[in-house]
């Protein structure tokens, strides 16, 4: 009973490669280190990814109420991580006490925020930092969360890849060098995402159609989509170079 109910009909493998795929982009935001208080966007990224999977496996809520549910739960979740790594230096009435509970950070958060829309250039300086934190959890929640729909209830792997994709170039792009080898795992998780959704669906038509395959396909392919893909990566990846050596030669 308890194995029927963990089995995911499009293999955790599925799953695996999309926490990875979207934990890329996350850490190389992370690393990038725009701000402080990056860390919890990681937790942020894995809670919006299980309700998304628990979401997208439960057929009889219609996808209004499962997103509307998607939006409370994340407002809860990001509110709750905030006030985790919110620490301002000063509040109206003195230092915020050493070990308060989230609720008193939330009240104390909620009432510089609207200081700030009052008064914008009266506000705290550690306000505008913690701004852009909010935007960045709440991005992350709803990119993770649209992901393991599109996969998971939709099917529709390019609903993952397009937005991650799109964040972790932009990221990279004005980030330090450093932050490439995030990029790389972006590509290899990408990449091995694709020929295992394409390889389901696959084997959901030769259910449907009768037709008998091997046990052992979906292994087979994802082991020769991982060679194919690290190939494919080392050749991007060394294409600029040797084209720069050869300008540079001429």
């Amino acid at each position: 009973m308890l194995r029927s109910r963990l089995r995911l009909a499009e293999g955790w493998t599925t799953f695996l490669l999309l926490m990875f795929l979207l934990l890329s982009v996350v850490w190389s935001v992370r690393a990038a280190a725009w701000t402080e208080g990056l860390s919890i966007l990681q937790w942020i990224s894995l809670a919006a990814m299980f309700l998304g999977l628990a979401l997208a496996k439960q057929r009889r809520i219609p996808g209004v109420v499962a997103h509307c549910t998607a939006l409370i739960v994340g407002a809860a979740w990001v509110t709750v991580m905030l006030s985790s790594a919110f620490a301002p230096p000063l509040i109206p009435g003195g230092l915020v006490p050493l070990g308060s509970s989230w609720a008193y950070r939330v009240n104390v958060m909620y009432q510089q925020m609207v200081s700030w829309f009052r008064s914008p250039s009266d506000a705290d300086s550690w306000l505008s930092n913690w701004l852009f934190l909010s935007n960045l959890s709440v991005l992350t929640w709803l990119m993770c969360y649209v992901s393991a729909w599109s996969v998971f209830r939709r099917h529709w792997v390019w609903g993952a890849v397009l937005p991650a994709g799109a964040a972790c170039l932009l990221n990279v792009y004005y980030a330090p060098p450093r932050v490439a080898v995030y990029l790389i795992l972006f590509c290899l998780s990408a990449l091995l995402l694709i020929v295992r959704v394409h390889i389901y669906l696959r084997q959901e038509a030769w259910r449907q159609a009768a037709v008998s395959y091997s046990l052992d396909v979906d292994l087979t392919f994802i082991r020769d989509g991982a060679l194919m893909s690290l190939l494919a990566i080392i050749l991007a990846w060394s294409m600029p170079v040797a084209a720069r050596g050869q300008f540079m030669n001429d």
